[in-house]
C-alpha cells in the first residue's frame, strides 16, 4: 500500500520500480491525498485494474480510508503462477474470489471441479469478470466439471483476470481449479 501527499523526486525511476513490483505479481494500492499529486505516477504504481487499486482523497477523507484499505486488501486476487497446476479454495454462497492467471503464449486448458455446492468460473482480459461481464464462463457442480480452453496470444505469455463465484445459496462451494499448460494427460 503506497500512500502519498505529493509526488516523487524522480518520476521515471518510480514508474520503473512500480513495473518491477507488478512483474513480481504483487498487488499494490496507490492512495494520493491532497492536491499536489502526479496522476500518472499514482496510476503506474497501482495494480490493474486501476479503477480498483488507485484512490485520490482530500485530507478530510483520510479517516474513512481504513475501511477501503481493509476491504481491498481482503479482496486481493489469488495469483495463479505458471508452476501452479492446481489450486483449491472455498467460496461462500453468493461471494467471489478474484484471481489472475498467467496464460502461456500457446494457451491453456482450465478445469473447474466443484466438490460441494455449485460454482462458476469467469474469465476476462481487461478487468475482473463477474456474472454480468465476462468473455468466457463455465459452471460446475459435483460430478459435472467445467472445462475451458483459454487462447494465448501466440507471441508471449499474458495475464487473464478470473473470478470464481460460489453459486449455491445454501452451502460453501469447495472448488479445485486445475490448469493444463499442455503437459497433462487429463
Amino acid at each position: 500500500i503506497v500512500i502519498t501527499d505529493g509526488k516523487s523526486e524522480n518520476k521515471l525511476w518510480t514508474i520503473k520500480a512500480a513495473q518491477r513490483v507488478h512483474d513480481a505479481h504483487i498487488t499494490v494500492l496507490s492512495i494520493g491525498v491532497g492536491n499536489n499529486l502526479e496522476a500518472e505516477e499514482l496510476e503506474a504504481i497501482a495494480s490493474k485494474p486501476i479503477c480498483l487499486h488507485n484512490y485520490r482523497l482530500d485530507f478530510s477523507e483520510v479517516a474513512s480510508l481504513w475501511y477501503a484499505i481493509q476491504k481491498r486488501a481482503c479482496d486481493a486476487p489469488v495469483i495463479i503462477a505458471p508452476e501452479d497446476d492446481e489450486i483449491a479454495t472455498e467460496v461462500r454462497p453468493g461471494e467471489d474470489q478474484n484471481c489472475k492467471l498467467l496464460i502461456p503464449k500457446d494457451g491453456a486448458t482450465v478445469k473447474l471441479i466443484t466438490h460441494e455446492g455449485v460454482s462458476s468460473f469467469y474469465l476476462a482480459s481487461d478487468n475482473y469478470p463477474s456474472s454480468s461481464f465476462y468473455e468466457q464462463a463455465v459452471t460446475s457442480a459435483p460430478g459435472s466439471n467445467g472445462v475451458m480452453f483459454i487462447q494465448g496470444n501466440g507471441d508471449q505469455d499474458i495475464y487473464k483476470f478470473c473470478n470464481i463465484h460460489g453459486g449455491d445459496v445454501n452451502k460453501t462451494s469447495k472448488v479445485s481449479l486445475k490448469i493444463d499448460h499442455g503437459d497433462s494427460d487429463w
